[in-house]
């Protein structure tokens, strides 16, 4: 199934920002450790607190460096894809399927997932079809995300005929061409320029 994203506009997205950068004076406590709490506002308030600082490294094998997401980034691609996911008709106490290993989309989407209090649930790569099925089902996910193009492909033709109510899955793959339907990144820039 095709979903519409992009609903909401980038400018909704800035205006958050602003909002949320005007309160960024009380994030610390007298002893200068972030206040928060819930999970979902230790991230948040991290984003913010050391939003020029680096996160995440992502090493290039081409050019033998790393690129530098930093919390600011981070921060961004989270409301992003807390849009995504709203738009993909993911709400509280909902379900999201992950097959992947560690990588900087892994922890957008979980830190996405627990902003609008839906529940992440992670699969192996290493796992066979028919137990992502099983554990698809028996969680009740509506929305499964996919690290590489051949678990994509594995997923669709053996996995969402049995799992009914999975309605879109997605990949994070860049050998999936941005504007394709079921890009994550490609989905997250269409958020971006809306």
């Amino acid at each position: 199934a095709s979903s519409m994203w992009s609903s909401r506009s980038s400018s909704q997205i800035r205006e958050h920002d602003v909002i949320t950068a005007a309160s960024s004076k009380s994030l610390v406590d007298s002893r200068g450790y972030l206040k928060f709490n819930t999970l979902h506002e230790m991230i948040h308030n991290a984003t913010l607190q050391h939003k020029d600082n680096p996160l995440f490294g992502t090493y290039h094998d081409s050019n033998q460096t790393f690129q530098w997401t930093t919390y600011s980034e981070f921060g961004r691609m989270v409301r992003q894809c807390q849009t995504l996911l709203l738009d993909l008709g993911v709400k509280p106490y909902s379900k999201v399927g992950i097959i992947s290993n560690n990588r900087q989309e892994w922890a957008i989407i979980a830190a996405a997932t627990y902003s609008i209090n839906a529940s992440l649930v992670p699969m192996y790569e290493q796992q066979l079809p028919k137990d992502w099925t099983h554990i698809i089902n028996d969680s009740e996910c509506n929305v499964v995300f996919c690290s590489t193009e051949e678990i994509y492909l594995k997923v669709k033709k053996e996995v969402i005929p049995n799992t009914p109510l999975v309605t879109e899955v997605l990949c994070f793959d860049d050998a999936m061409m941005q504007n394709e339907p079921n890009s994550f990144h490609g989905a997250l820039s269409r958020i971006e320029e809306a």
